[in-house]
């Protein structure tokens, strides 16, 4: 969970306190008429507090699991029940081919 965590927050903390991504900050500024670099401030200001805020988040929760495993959101399933030691394997049928057709047909 700590991994994903830093994954899903880091992400949405970068997309929800995005300075000049020209895709979110760079539209929404075009909308409400403004200019681009007007309230970087704010945002840069807002970026590094949520940052804080989620480093610290994180750094808590993974001390707290490594101190007791079982207060991990994931301590009471097992994951070694879910996979087979052995492979097994899967016959290549023709909706695999018109898959991998579709799929890789772009590629060429």
């Amino acid at each position: 969970m700590v991994v994903a965590g830093i994954i899903l927050l880091g992400s949405g903390i970068g997309v929800a306190t995005s300075t000049v991504n020209p895709f979110a900050t760079g539209v929404a500024s075009r909308f409400a008429e403004i200019q681009l670099g007007d309230g970087i401030v704010v945002r840069l200001v807002a970026f590094a507090l949520l940052y804080l805020v989620t480093c610290v988040f994180i750094m808590r929760y993974a001390a707290k699991v490594k101190a007791d495993p079982s207060q991990s959101l994931l301590s009471d399933i097992t994951f070694t029940d879910q996979f087979s030691s052995e492979p097994q394997a899967l016959p290549y049928t023709k909706q695999h081919k018109v898959t991998m057709t579709v799929f890789l047909e772009p590629l060429r």
